[in-house]
């Protein structure tokens, strides 16, 4: 083969890389752009948008007006960008209620409790955070219907929280959240069950969450 033409496949090469690469640049930004726009939509509900009763896209939501707009933003969210993940909410959670401090109660129907901390830290960390506790949810669930008992051990809840945390993550990512709050998801600091550092995780820990 000629140089010339070995020259000329390789110009070929490039500009066909270079112009998927421009391809792709653009599809990211459109998808990237109406995200943006789906939590600008949803930024802008007000509490007029909260009807009369406490169910809110199929969750009955308990708290003072600031915490249902912002559940109600967070779900609207949800229903916009990631209807899946919206389903997957409503098919495991039924209820979320205003507390101190974040967790979810296996009763039935279940129900999540969440601090405003946590709720009002951004639209999208919202849902994000309510998708983590949904899939706590899924897990508490297959593990009854295998006859097992939720392990109480640190070893064994800091595993269901990485697989909790790793659906939190794609969540984010389908919602448009920021850098910051993927890579936390994606890396957090430390670990924040065992927060009295006894080796264990259990009621003690629970309450002295912040968030």
């Amino acid at each position: 083969m000629k140089l010339p033409q070995i020259i000329w496949m390789l110009i070929a090469a490039c500009l066909l890389a270079w112009f998927g690469l421009s391809l792709y640049s653009s599809l990211e930004r459109g998808w990237m752009g109406e995200k943006k726009r789906n939590i600008a939509r949803v930024a802008a509900l007000s509490t007029s948008d909260l009807g009369t009763n406490g169910t809110l896209l199929g969750v009955e939501v308990r708290g003072d007006d600031v915490f249902r707009l912002r559940i109600l933003q967070a779900l609207t969210l949800l229903q916009l960008s990631a209807p899946n993940d919206l389903t997957f909410v409503t098919n495991h959670i039924k209820g979320i209620q205003e507390g101190q401090r974040s967790g979810v109660q296996f009763t039935d129907p279940p129900v999540f409790t969440m601090s405003k901390t946590s709720a009002l830290y951004s639209i999208t960390w919202c849902a994000g955070s309510i998708c983590h506790d949904a899939y706590h949810v899924k897990v508490h669930r297959e593990l009854c219907s295998r006859h097992i008992s939720d392990p109480r051990d640190l070893a064994s809840q800091e595993r269901i929280e990485r697989q909790c945390l790793s659906y939190q993550f794609h969540v984010l990512k389908r919602v448009g959240a920021s850098n910051y709050e993927r890579n936390w998801v994606k890396n957090p600091p430390g670990s924040y069950l065992d927060l009295d550092g006894d080796g264990k995780y259990d009621w003690k820990d629970y309450h002295l969450r912040d968030w």
